[in-house]
């Protein structure tokens, strides 16, 4: 009861049409980012490069179509790189946009979501002040950047830009210290090496949003070798 209660106050429908909205989302954006960490490994730093896009071959499953009624359509990638990400959603069925502070980066999504048969509106944008407005988007995804946030605070400003922006669902990647890869990162920091990625817990991570309204719905491990989690989050209800 606890637990329709919540699904229809946050999204508005039925116990069943929102756990089937909530854990089809949850389960393509799962998806979707194992496949980008097969990328990033297979392809490297190829798509740093303007003029080098790559093509990608569409996941394969056979919920890999969004649903007509699907309750989030419309999703923002940022900060995009490359656009791996923008890619991969819009072959789900997502209508993306992406944002990236870098101009050579938003060149290189430009080319690749062309070159992918997407269209993609794309946006200049600095990420600890979106220049979207509040709620203007079904869900943000923010992948592979967190981790070199270096302080609470930076964090703290981020993670409230990106549910001001989100009307339902933040997906965003973090790195867990609960590791072996976070141990070795910490031998290497005692041994006077200067980190350039920082680990976060969940518990962390949660803290920051709910100081937003929005509670942690799933936490996935992308990645069996290093410390790379997905953490999706949702708007509470009022």
């Amino acid at each position: 009861m606890m637990r329709e209660a919540i699904l229809r106050g946050c999204c508005g429908v039925s116990y069943a049409s929102a756990t089937n909205c909530c854990w089809k989302f949850h389960d393509r954006i799962r998806r979707c980012l194992r496949r980008q960490v097969q990328v990033h490994r297979s392809q490297g730093p190829c798509l740093r490069q303007p003029g080098r896009a790559a093509q990608y071959p569409r996941i394969k499953t056979r919920r890999s179509r969004l649903p007509a009624d699907s309750e989030t359509r419309q999703v923002l990638d940022v900060p995009c790189g490359g656009g791996r990400v923008t890619v991969l959603l819009g072959q789900l069925g997502y209508e993306m946009s992406a944002g990236d502070y870098s101009d050579p980066m938003r060149q290189i999504t430009r080319e690749t979501t062309a070159a992918n048969g997407l269209k993609v509106e794309i946006f200049k944008e600095d990420i600890e002040q979106l220049s979207q407005r509040d709620q203007s988007f079904d869900a943000i995804v923010c992948f592979r950047f967190f981790h070199h946030l270096p302080n609470a605070e930076l964090r703290r400003k981020v993670v409230g830009e990106l549910c001001r922006v989100a009307r339902r669902h933040v997906a965003m990647s973090y790195f867990n210290p609960r590791t072996l890869r976070a141990l070795e990162q910490e031998i290497r920091k005692l041994r006077g090496r200067k980190l350039t990625v920082f680990n976060t817990s969940l518990a962390e991570v949660s803290a920051y949003f709910a100081e937003y309204g929005f509670r942690l719905v799933k936490n996935f491990r992308l990645d069996l070798i290093n410390n790379l989690h997905l953490a999706v989050f949702e708007r509470a209800p009022r």
